[in-house]
């Protein structure tokens, strides 16, 4: 086991599965969940071409023409449309966006 900062390391040989380890399951990295987040964000708005945007309510939804399940953007309170590869909920487990 690796204990370094606020998250740690583990290896699960106890679990196993048919009389095997689980291999997903090696080199586990446990983290606290604002750590994680805090960790993600840092990645996330390192790589070039990619933008976050924080403290934007979104009031709908834009969908894939072809594809209605596949969110392609967002409208927000402000008045703004963001269009995006890839549109993250980050809002929390108790959001509104599923109703």
């Amino acid at each position: 086991m690796i204990l370094t900062g606020t998250h740690r390391q583990v290896t699960a040989p106890s679990q196993i599965q048919h009389g095997r380890p689980i291999p997903c399951l090696r080199g586990m990295v446990l983290a606290r969940r604002s750590t994680f987040e805090f960790v993600l964000r840092e990645r996330t708005e390192a790589r070039a071409g990619v933008r976050t945007v924080r403290g934007a309510r979104v009031v709908g939804l834009i969908t894939a023409p072809d594809d209605p399940c596949r969110v392609i953007g967002v409208h927000t309170a402000d008045g703004r449309t963001w269009t995006a590869d890839l549109v993250v909920d980050a809002s929390g487990r108790r959001t509104d966006l599923s109703d």
